[in-house]
């Protein structure tokens, strides 16, 4: 009798220890899968976990019943068989999902962020070149725009709706200067717009890579 109890705390012990070791993998599974939402991660994992603890306490109490062939018998065994199946399966997905993150992704994913803090340097460069090019091209156009003394009808309303050069600006300022401060100013909007973007989510860009760099799960 006494081997017979230790046995049973023996398999009561091993459920527990394995009911915890799913509540890890489908954890880590499930935050992997979307995307570090914890809350959304600890519900579908308690949900989950909690469902097939109870069919599998179900099956283990009705063990001998199930085992006696009559037709409720059968269709309580299908019924508890078939919950199993359908639950176990979203475990087995987060569970392979999580081992699989962990053991074959994680390194190569670590590398690929290590990069961060040089591409937005090499993205502010890149967008500092475009700016340059808008610029010489902007005053490329205005410069045709207004070419001659008397600029034509569509010129002036293409002055008007694309840059917001009205007559009354044209006949108290000399073209050249009209030129270079709208160059300038449409330049200097773009450079501060990049600048309050790069100073709003590069910390934020920043320090979500140093935390998967140094993911340690």
């Amino acid at each position: 009798m006494a081997s017979k109890d230790k046995l049973g705390f023996f398999k009561v012990g091993l459920m527990y220890i394995g009911l915890l070791l799913s509540v890890v993998a489908v954890f880590l599974g499930s935050l992997h899968y979307f995307k570090g939402e914890k809350i959304i991660s600890t519900v579908i994992t308690f949900v989950l976990i909690l469902c097939c603890y109870f069919i599998i306490d179900q099956l283990v109490r009705k063990k001998e019943e199930l085992r006696k062939n009559s037709s409720y018998n059968r269709r309580l065994s299908f019924l508890l068989y078939s919950l199993y199946f359908l639950i176990a399966l979203p475990l087995s997905f987060f569970t392979i999902h999580g081992l699989n993150v962990e053991l074959n992704a994680k390194k190569e994913i670590q590398n690929s962020y290590k990069t961060v803090a040089t591409d937005l340097d090499i993205m502010t460069s890149d967008f500092n070149n475009y700016a340059e090019q808008m610029r010489s091209q902007i005053k490329i156009e205005l410069q045709n725009l207004m070419a001659s003394k008397k600029i034509s009808k569509e010129n002036k309303d293409t002055l008007q709706t694309k840059y917001g050069i009205n007559d009354e600006l044209l006949a108290s300022t000399p073209y050249d200067v009209i030129t270079n401060n709208k160059t300038n100013d449409i330049f200097d909007k773009l450079i501060a717009n990049q600048r309050k973007l790069n100073d709003e989510y590069s910390p934020l860009i920043l320090a979500s890579s140093q935390k998967i760099i140094k993911w340690n799960l």
